[in-house]
C-alpha cells in the first residue's frame, strides 16, 4: 500500500509525517542511502474474514477511540463517524506537501441479514478501527420421531 504523509520544516528541523495505520514500529524500517534518500518500508498485515464473524476494518490514524462514535439503527446499519483535528496548529511549519486529511468523517455499513446484532465489538489499535460482526449460528437439525 501508498501511505498519505506531510513533509514539513521548521527553522531546525525537516519532518517525514506517514499515516501507517495498522503497523507497530517494530514493522517499520527506516533506511538512508549514500546519496541521502530516506526509504521507509514495511508490510502491514491483512485481515480475512473467518467461519465465526465478519470484519470491517477502517483506517483512522491519528485518532484516538474517544473520537469515534458507532450506531447501529434499527434497519441492520452501522455508522462510524468522528473528526480528525491537527495535534498542532501549524506555526512555524512551513509544509512542502500534505495528503494526510482532517476533519469530520462519516461511513455506513450494511450488515449481513446473518449476523448476530446483539454481539457487535470494535476494538482500536495503531490507528485501525476493527469492528468484529459475528455471524449467527445456523440453526441445529433436530430428530423428530416418526409415528
Amino acid at each position: 500500500f501508498r501511505p498519505k504523509n506531510n513533509l514539513c520544516e521548521d527553522e531546525k528541523n525537516y519532518y517525514v509525517q506517514l499515516d501507517l495505520p495498522g503497523m507497530s514500529k517494530e514493522q517499520i524500517h527506516m533506511e538512508l542511502s549514500e546519496d541521502s534518500i530516506l526509504t521507509i518500508s514495511g508490510e502491514r498485515p491483512k485481515k480475512t474474514t473467518d467461519e465465526k464473524n465478519y470484519y470491517i476494518q477502517i483506517d483512522l490514524p491519528g485518532m484516538s477511540k474517544e473520537q469515534i462514535h458507532m450506531e447501529l439503527s434499527e434497519d441492520s446499519i452501522i455508522t462510524i463517524s468522528g473528526e480528525r483535528v491537527k495535534k498542532n496548529n501549524g506555526e512555524g511549519m512551513k509544509y512542502s506537501k500534505m495528503e494526510c486529511e482532517y476533519g469530520k468523517f462519516s461511513r455506513s455499513f450494511s450488515v449481513p441479514e446473518t449476523a448476530n446484532l446483539e454481539k457487535i465489538e470494535a476494538k482500536m489499535k495503531n490507528g485501525v478501527l476493527e469492528v468484529i460482526i459475528p455471524k449467527a449460528e445456523p440453526p441445529k437439525t433436530q430428530r423428530r420421531t416418526i409415528q
